[in-house]
């Protein structure tokens, strides 16, 4: 039986070039979450993430959903958010554009890192998994699944959740 010790034990070395990598657009984070807030130091807290959404099956429309959204290199031109059906249509979406003009970078840093915080309402024609794509300069920068499923819902001070429950 082998063990950890008897195991051949390699130099580990970064596999790309990370300052190259800062200086290209990058999605780092995208998050779904019911609330938010910042404390006094900046910090910024989100509760509620989810993947998963209930929506009533008559309005065929979310709540407001809370997106969190942290990019790399995503000045001057436009972060367009897409949410895209699981028939491949467009539901709903946004976009934002920050100037790097705009931008002040702490002391010594040489890339820009940013975080945007939104709100986003759309419409659900169908139950499914919907695709909520991040693109910049036209080109897709990754995404996230959100999940949708109809239900008979009450309405509850951060969103929705199930009438059964």
């Amino acid at each position: 039986m082998s063990t950890l010790e008897d195991a051949v034990v390699e130099e580990l070395k970064a596999p790309i070039d990370i300052d190259s990598e800062k200086a290209t657009p990058h999605l780092v984070a995208l998050l779904f979450f019911d609330y938010a807030n910042s404390t006094g130091d900046g910090k910024l807290n989100l509760a509620g993430i989810f993947d998963r959404i209930f929506v009533d099956r008559e309005a065929k429309q979310t709540a407001p959903v809370g997106v969190f959204i942290r990019t790399t290199e995503t000045v001057d031109s436009p972060v367009r958010v897409t949410i895209i059906s699981p028939e491949n249509e467009v539901a709903g979406g946004f976009h934002y554009k920050i100037p790097r003009k705009d931008m002040v970078l702490p002391g010594g840093q040489k890339h820009i890192m940013m975080q945007m915080v939104a709100s986003v309402q759309f419409n659900t024609p169908v139950e499914g998994t919907y695709w909520v794509d991040v693109s910049f300069n036209e080109k897709s920068l990754g995404g996230s699944p959100l999940k949708v499923e109809f239900a008979e819902t009450k309405e509850s001070k951060n969103g929705t959740t199930r009438g059964d429950g």
